[in-house]
């Protein structure tokens, strides 16, 4: 029986038809991946601070029992990397 067919030429169109499969399946299966938002994108809900715990906290940066930002920057404690 004689191939109608050059073996080279199948193995390569076996090889390109395997290939178009493996990328459509890649495609396929990252499409819907790759399209759902990520839940911490989106903006954060703003949380209600109550009057008093406003005042507490106002109270205790200005006893400096929380320190300010040059205080945390300069702080021996803080190693900066350059």
């Amino acid at each position: 029986m004689t191939l109608l067919i050059d073996p080279r030429t199948r193995r390569r169109r076996l090889g390109v038809a395997a290939a178009a499969a493996g990328l459509l399946a890649a495609l396929l299966t990252a499409g819907p991946a790759a399209a759902t938002p990520d839940p911490g994108d989106g903006p954060a809900v703003p949380e209600k601070v109550s009057r008093s715990d406003a005042i507490e906290t106002r109270t205790a940066i200005a006893n400096g029992e929380i320190p300010g930002q040059d205080e945390i920057v300069h702080s021996d404690n803080i190693e900066h990397l350059i």
